[in-house]
């Protein structure tokens, strides 16, 4: 028997076995009911006893659709099901399992046994069962945290307003004066003279100062008029699911929406990129800003045209402060943000875009770097006004950095570069603008060298050498503020990437699936975050210094031919040479290179984790075993190194040689040719033209050495850049989550080659209600915990929350909405305050509220510096307890709809899990507690217990107590 209300009976006893066997003496027959052979709720006056097995019920509206139906709940053996009212646009049906049987009764029956003594308790636990499952789907948010608290056999006076809910599970409430309403549906309530249950899913609006007379069940069925009550609540019912499928149908029709919008959107982006393409140039691919009427999301849109980053409205929630406005866009548009102050003249300095507010009417603007230093423009009328000292006191001192992710769900190597030019395509003509202008300035030193030697010198034409000495002089000082411009570009191109890359890639990392993490050791993975780093180097530094070496070599090349076609083409062949060389010599870096790099991941791997393992380490006395692992794996990186000095060497060895080879090559072909015509001006000006080239070719051998090293590290870092992001565009950004969850038929298991850790496992948890999950080591406790947080996806089945697959959701979004302890919790370095709010807007004030709550307020009194008492790493410095506590107060304090704990009470005494579990019932939040301690689930709602992955036994602690099992078992092992 299915047991959710606070109905003290003894199940099991010899009583409720008499008056079942007495209710089948006088009704007859038992009849099956199967998934082919529906059991129709219908017929006032009908009531059904389940015997055995169990009926899912759904309900069906009367449409002009083909027949739906929607799920309400399952009923367990022993309760009961009435039939409802058959004229009705609302039905009833349900559906059994095999060998499900029920038994139908007359509700006067009902009756009679009710107004007997012996029966009375029995048939209240009945009734209680069948109201609270009822109640559970009429409504799926939970009631107010101050709502009034209602104790049977009390009367009350409450004022217009006020919220009722009972103190426990159910009362039955009749109303002398006044009127109420249920959970704000409109004409659905409680009138002067009428009689209703109460529940913590049918609480109840005041909407005149009212008398109430709280009734318990066993008390109320005694009443004349309560079967009545019972009938009338019915009509109410069936309104209030035909208005919820309304509401349904709605909600479904915009999830459908937002879904085409996603994908239309996402084939525009694909479009515009195309085009693109197509056009041959650089073109944003944000799509035009939407005139939205909301300032926040047009401030917003016009950074996001700056900076290419697409920003997408929330959900409206026109009364949340603007803070949490503009939190929902960002999450909805999955763009990180950090908070800066604005000081100290901060508009002469370039910070990039920024997101600022106007100090008087909090209203958002658009801060925008110009020429000048900033300029604020208005959302509203899209003016855009300089700032200057008068117009920046106007301005909040808070302000937003916002970062652009990487868009694509692969990341190439040339998309690292093309990221991370963005808007400095400007930057890079610069870059390239004073190449050309050093390659041009450099042909003077060649030109008027052979001018000198063959025109000034013989006719002794000394006022002209002083031209000639004055025009090297000036070419010098031109080249070198070319230079110095070139630097201050290639400073900011730099910065700039290094901001925009670094930025995106740690976010593409925070977004990858948990499963990603299951196959690198951290020392590993931080090898190769690392390597990303190191390519943003390399490629903004070689690649430039490359361009530059090869626009600078160019001139020098080109001029070799004015002076000597052959001597041009041996110095080309010299140059092949070179490059053949270099080929063969990187070829071998690139393959030490990744030997190197996988050496230093494995070798990160082993230390970080010896650090954080050095305790087991000293207990075990593996001090010795673990310097020699250490010491086999930097033996090897340093022997990798080595091989790559070698090679390093050899070349620099060859590229001094071969400067000096290639000048005794010229210097012999000139020699031995008859046919030289050069004269000596002209040789020294291609000699000199020559040096430069050679010395631009060395140069670009130099950079391509490091340039190629980018391999190796891409090859590191793929797996972090390819590997898809757990939130696609395509996925739903979720409401504000009810409390509701449903596991339906999930299978799951880690590898395809071995047992599935979870078979066919079913679970059903309504909004506000206390679950818990039992069984042995291994039976997939954890796993159930895992795929509801979304760490992982089930091989068959689906998790719904509120009736939404969690497949479909943002599951970043979900998680945010859940407070969650799992077994191996940490703390952060920081202090406890750190610890309890973390990066979120809540006040110290919430701190402490939340420390109450936990039992840890005094503890953290009694620390020296109170809420900024340092914690070390992972918490160290505090007991097991404290720990746990902390970790509590940081899962609620947003205070949450859903909680997921994970043995996280494992370490506290009887008295602080009490405090815990008292502050959890008060927040009527939905909680899934995973445990072994009996104290720990005896207030559940509902226990699952667990083994092999299956669930083999389901209940209250009370019903699994009395059968004989698993549950049993694993009691009386604690209690022995």
């Amino acid at each position: 028997m299915s047991v959710t209300g606070k109905i003290s009976v003894e199940l099991g006893s010899t009583g409720w076995e008499l008056m079942l066997l007495r209710l089948r003496y006088r009704e007859g027959r038992l009849q099956p009911v199967a998934g082919n052979q529906p059991l129709e709720l219908s017929g006032s006056g009908d009531v059904w006893v389940l015997f055995s097995g169990e009926l899912d019920v759904f309900y069906t509206v009367a449409t002009d659709q083909p027949r739906q139906k929607r799920y309400l709940y399952t009923a367990q053996p022993g309760d009961l099901l009435f039939g409802l009212p058959a004229d009705h646009d609302v039905q009833l049906v349900a559906h059994g399992l095999a060998g499900s049987q029920v038994l139908k009764i007359q509700s006067a029956t009902l009756a009679e046994f009710a107004e007997a003594a012996e029966y009375n308790s029995f048939v209240a636990v009945l009734l209680n069962n069948w109201f609270v499952q009822i109640g559970r789907r009429l409504y799926q948010p939970l009631p107010p945290a101050d709502a009034r608290r209602l104790e049977a056999g009390e009367s009350f006076t409450v004022a217009a307003g006020q919220k009722l809910r009972p103190q426990q599970s159910l009362i039955w409430a009749h109303v002398h004066s006044g009127q109420l309403q249920y959970m704000t549906h409109p004409k659905q309530g409680l009138a002067a003279g009428e009689s209703g249950p109460i529940s913590s899913r049918l609480w109840m609006d005041v909407l005149e100062d009212s008398e109430i007379e709280a009734l318990s069940l066993e008390e109320a069925c005694l009443s004349p008029h309560f079967w009545a009550s019972v009938a009338q609540f019915h009509l109410k019912v069936l309104d209030i699911l035909k208005m919820l499928w309304e509401k349904e149908d709605e909600a479904e029709a915009t999830t459908l929406q937002q879904r085409q919008i996603a994908d239309f959107t996402a084939v525009d982006r694909a479009f515009v990129g195309l085009a693109t393409v197509l056009e041959g140039g650089q073109r944003s691919t944000s799509l035009p800003i939407a005139s939205t009427g909301d300032q926040l999301l047009s401030a917003l849109q016009v950074i996001g045209q700056r900076e290419h980053i697409q920003f997408e409205s929330a959900t409206p929630q026109q009364d949340l402060p603007l803070e949490d406005q503009l939190e929902a866009i960002l999450q909805a548009s999955r763009v990180r943000s950090r908070r800066v102050k604005l000081e100290d003249e901060w508009w002469k300095r370039d910070a990039g875009p920024l997101l600022g507010f106007r100090a008087d009417t909090g209203q958002p603007v658009a801060l925008l770097p110009s020429a000048s230093g900033y300029a604020l423009h208005n959302p509203d009328t899209g003016a855009e006004q300089e700032i200057e000292d008068s117009l920046a006191a106007k301005l909040d001192m808070t302000a937003f950095t916002l970062y652009r992710p990487f868009y694509r769900s692969s990341i190439r190597l040339l998309d690292l570069l093309t990221f991370g030019l963005g808007d400095n395509l400007s930057t890079l003509g610069i870059v390239l603008l004073g190449g050309a202008a050093s390659g041009a300035l450099a042909l003077l030193t060649p030109i008027l060298t052979g001018v000198l030697f063959d025109r000034i010198i013989p006719f002794s034409q000394t006022p002209q050498l002083a031209y000639v000495a004055i025009a090297l002089l000036a070419g010098a000082i031109v080249s070198a503020l070319f230079r110095l411009l070139q630097s201050y570009a290639v400073l900011r191109f730099e910065t700039v990437a290094e901001r925009s890359v670094q930025a995106a890639f740690i976010d593409r990392l925070l977004n990858l699936p948990t499963r990603f993490f299951r196959e690198y050791t951290a020392g590993d993975l931080g090898q190769r975050a690392i390597g990303v780093s190191q390519i943003r180097a390399i490629l903004s530094r070689t690649v430039l210094s490359a361009v530059l070496a090869l626009v600078f070599s160019i001139f020098s090349f080109g001029i070799l031919f004015f002076y000597s076609v052959s001597l041009a083409l041996l110095t080309t062949g010299l140059a092949v040479l070179l490059f053949i060389v270099l080929g063969i010599v990187t070829s071998y870096q690139i393959r030490y290179q990744r030997q190197l790099s996988e050496a230093e991941g494995r070798l990160s791997g082993i230390v970080l984790q010896f650090i954080n393992g050095i305790g087991k380490l000293r207990v075990a006395g593996a001090e010795r075993r673990a310097f020699g692992i250490w010491a086999r794996e930097f033996t090897e990186k340093r022997q990798i190194e080595y091989r790559i000095r070698l090679v390093n060497a050899v070349l620099v060895t060859f590229n001094e040689a071969f400067r000096l080879i290639a000048l005794l090559l010229v210097f012999a072909v000139l020699a031995f040719s008859a046919q030289s015509t050069l004269s000596v001006g002209s040789y020294l000006a291609f000699n000199t033209a020559f040096i430069q080239f050679i010395g631009a070719a060395l140069g670009f051998s130099a950079i391509i050495t490091p340039l190629l090293s980018v391999f190796p590290l891409y090859e590191r870092a793929k797996p972090i850049l390819s590997t898809e992001p757990e939130v696609g565009e395509t996925k739903v950004f979720p409401s504000q989550l009810t409390g509701s969850i449903e596991i339906a038929n999930v299978t799951f298991r880690y590898d395809v080659n071995t047992p599935p850790v979870l078979d066919n496992v079913r679970m059903d948890v309504q909004p506000g209600e206390f679950l818990a999950i039992v069984g042995p080591s291994g039976s997939g406790k954890s796993t159930i915990v895992r795929l509801l947080l979304g760490f992982e996806k089930p091989e068959a089945g689906s998790i719904l929350f509120g009736g939404q697959d969690l497949n479909e959701l943002d599951i970043q979004a979900v998680r945010r909405q859940i407070g969650t302890v799992l077994q191996n919790g940490r703390l952060m370095s920081g202090d406890v305050l750190t610890n309890i709010i973390g990066a979120s807007s809540a006040s110290i004030e919430d701190a402490w509220e939340i420390a109450e709550m936990v039992g840890l307020a005094e503890d953290i009194r009694q620390m020296p510096m109170g809420m900024y008492t340092l914690v070390s790493e992972w918490g160290r410095t505090l007991s097991g307890g404290q720990r746990q506590r902390l970790l509590i107060a940081r899962s609620l304090v947003h205070k949450p709809r859903i909680v997921i704990f994970d043995e996280a009470t494992s370490a506290l005494d009887n008295r602080t899990q009490d405090v815990v579990m008292d502050s959890l019932e008060a927040l009527d939040a939905t909680r899934i507690v995973v445990a072994h301690r009996l104290s720990t689930i005896q207030r559940a709602n509902r226990i699952y217990v667990m083994q092999n992955g299956r669930v083999v036994q389901e209940g209250s602690f009370t019903e699994l107590m009395s059968r004989r099992g698993l549950f049993a078992d694993l009691a009386k092992r604690q209690l022995a």
